[in-house]
């Protein structure tokens, strides 16, 4: 009878056991999903966010396919010549494939067009200098039927990391797009570092060269 009493016993706790577990497991599958959700709600939300705050973004005139080809024009006319190019010449079919992998290195974090027509951008680039391999580029152009002209290279930042590229750049935007130059920061080397009394945009030839100096 004792005995009889004891297997029951044993047996109602072995599947209150069961049942514990499995509500336990439904639980813990249940908050992992609600976990995952409110997860993936809050990245994409921040995703929203980061897009809505810059009011800079190229993706406000351009789709992302529009913009990926004219960051391809844009470091045509910025980056380093594939050998063999000339400055006329790099703007050829030829290269065409060089500047589309080259652009992988380059990312565009301004960009606006004025009611007149302009085209604003600032862009942070690589860079070879013992302080860092990042600089930041800002000007302008227009765009006509046959694409970009009177594009110019208005200033380069120091080499810096891409948090103070962020920032300063962004300061000197906002004065190129409201002044249409930064001269206010000419003698700010933390700001710009070309051009100076060294180096001067040529647009001609759309190149950086060094000036003789004055006597």
């Amino acid at each position: 009878m004792i005995s009889n009493i004891l297997i029951q016993t044993l047996d109602f706790i072995d599947g209150l056991e069961l049942t514990i577990c499995t509500t336990m497991n439904m639980i813990s599958t249940t908050f992992l999903c609600i976990l995952l959700v409110a997860m993936t709600s809050c990245t994409l939300q921040q995703n929203r966010n980061d897009q809505e705050q810059n009011n800079h973004s190229v993706l406000n005139f351009y789709s992302q396919q529009d913009a990926d080809t004219l960051l391809v024009d844009l470091v045509t006319y910025i980056g380093r010549k594939p050998p063999l190019a000339t400055s006329i010449s790099r703007f050829d079919a030829t290269f065409r494939a060089y500047y589309i992998n080259y652009a992988n290195e380059f990312d565009l974090l301004f960009y606006h067009v004025s009611p007149e027509g302009i085209h604003y951008y600032y862009l942070i680039r690589p860079a070879r200098s013992v302080l860092g391999n990042k600089r930041g580029v800002g000007g302008m152009f227009r765009v006509n039927e046959e694409g970009i002209s009177q594009f110019e290279e208005l200033f380069n930042t120091p080499v810096s990391d891409e948090e103070t590229l962020k920032r300063i750049g962004e300061e000197l935007f906002d004065e190129m797009v409201k002044k249409g130059h930064v001269e206010a920061y000419a003698d700010n080397k933390d700001y710009i570092e070309w051009p100076d009394e060294r180096l001067k945009y040529y647009k001609e030839t759309n190149e950086w060269r060094y000036v003789e100096p004055q006597p």
